[in-house]
């Protein structure tokens, strides 16, 4: 393949109406004003007033439940609009969030626009928003195990719905889904009902399905030690059948060469690549779709299908190949002063070679220069040079590696370790390793002693702790 031969990107985008607004009718609720109306066993008898939501007691939470059945668009309104904003807030999850899982897990049985809405409102209480998950290594709410006990009803919704909602959800709950499922076209045009675009959608979103159900069978998934068995075959011969899971791989394959539609290409190269299978055809197809901004897709998904793209390609990608790439243009449709920002990054592949080669550890513990390898060395190196702004960032809080600038230029910059005091070597360790191991545990003794005993320049050594003040 090349990128000549790939489709255009497709359309997805749905127009909204943007002078609609929130409950047309201007009424006040509760009450509810639809005459068919169902309300699950149980749901008015919980004391909602005791527990909260994003804006204060959780009080109208049973309303939002119960809006969502009724005949009334109004009052549907009002139960999504709150289960939104207050019950799931921006991914964020309450108390009142865990009392709604039985309450809407009931609404699943009756497979209509109620069922579907619960469904939704099940995923954000388990996964969050729908752009915390680009990859099989899935965030969790603390609620997520509650949501996973009605797996049943969410799959027996699905088998009857069809139901894509369902369908990603289940994804994430692990081993719902047969090894290999069924990610034709033609069972996916039939499916909806002759829709193109529709059909497409669905052969993408099952694709993805497809691909993070073979992870969690052919490779070990963690969300908190940061690791993979990169298998990372080529097509080239049949290893690809030492995989666990590997049947669809041939299918998927010709799907993502031969497809009209490039989400379905890109979702059929992701599968590929969370199956275990990774070659320059997948590699050039995803970076492609990263750097392309092929965002806008209606779906269960991530709406920026470049975001899903990238975080395959950074995944799959092995260390030499990251290092080596001249970081990954994203385009933005952000004006800055006129001119949109096309600059490349390298935010995101220094976060992926750091989790890499930097052990996460329940402790942090300083690193000195001998202890480090050459990776290490070259990953700090280009950070220092292209990413400063990464050293003590959040994504990379929970791994073992320095904070800041003049940590990192202790390990890695021989100038500054030949002429500064602070890195001269005592005992096998550095003098600042000392003094900083000391200073935890308020050892002014072996800070003392460690200064007398090897002849140390005192004064020198604290213009190097504190800049000297220059009087203006």
């Amino acid at each position: 393949m090349n990128i000549e031969s790939y489709p255009k990107w497709d359309n997805y985008y749905i127009e909204y109406d943007n002078n609609s607004e929130f409950q047309l009718d201007k009424t006040e609720r509760p009450p509810l004003i639809g005459k068919n109306r169902y309300v699950p066993n149980g749901l008015y008898d919980e004391k909602w007033g005791n527990v909260y939501d994003a804006y204060g007691k959780a009080d109208l939470t049973p309303y939002y439940i119960e809006a969502l059945t009724s005949d009334d668009n109004n009052d549907v309104n009002f139960g999504v609009y709150g289960l939104y904003a207050a019950t799931t807030h921006q991914g964020s999850v309450y108390k009142s969030s865990k009392m709604a899982v039985p309450y809407l897990a009931d609404l699943l049985k009756f497979n209509n626009n109620a069922s579907e809405l619960a469904c939704i409102f099940l995923a954000r209480i388990a996964l969050g928003e729908n752009h915390f998950i680009n990859t099989p290594f899935f965030y969790k709410t603390k609620y997520y195990s509650t949501v996973k006990k009605y797996k049943d009803e969410i799959f027996d919704y699905y088998n009857k719905s069809n139901s894509l909602n369902a369908m990603r959800l289940l994804c994430f709950i692990s081993k719902s889904f047969p090894k290999v499922l069924n990610v034709s076209y033609e069972e996916c045009l039939k499916i909806e009902n002759g829709n193109k675009t529709n059909a497409y959608i669905r052969q993408a979103s099952t694709l993805l399905v497809q691909g993070f159900t073979a992870a969690q069978y052919n490779y070990k998934i963690s969300n908190k030690n940061y690791y993979k068995e990169y298998p990372n075959i080529d097509m080239t011969d049949d290893s690809y059948k030492k995989l666990e899971v590997h049947n669809h791989i041939k299918e998927v394959y010709n799907i993502m060469k031969t497809s009209e539609s490039l989400l379905v290409r890109g979702s059929a190269a992701i599968c590929l690549a969370y199956t275990g299978v990774f070659n320059k055809e997948i590699s050039d197809l995803l970076l492609y779709i990263a750097e392309n901004n092929c965002a806008g897709v209606d779906w269960v998904w991530d709406d920026n299908f470049s975001n899903i793209a990238k975080h395959t390609w950074l995944y799959s990608s092995d260390i030499e190949t990251l290092l080596n790439t001249e970081g990954i243009k994203t385009k933005s449709d952000i004006f800055i002063a006129g001119v949109v920002n096309n600059e490349k990054s390298y935010d995101d592949i220094l976060i992926e070679t750091s989790l890499r080669v930097f052990p996460y550890k329940e402790k942090r513990n300083e690193l000195i220069n001998i202890e480090l390898n050459n990776i290490q060395k070259r990953v700090l190196k280009i950070i220092i040079d292209k990413a400063p702004n990464l050293l003590g960032s959040y994504e990379l809080y929970d791994i073992n590696m320095p904070l800041n600038i003049e940590a990192v230029k202790r390990l890695i910059d021989d100038n500054y370790i030949k002429n500064k005091i602070l890195c001269k070597i005592i005992s096998s360790k550095p003098l600042w390793y000392i003094i900083e191991k000391a200073l935890i545990k308020k050892d002014e003794k072996t800070i003392t002693d460690t200064i007398i005993n090897n002849n140390i320049d005192a004064l020198k050594l604290l213009y190097e702790i504190y800049a000297p003040i220059k009087i203006l």
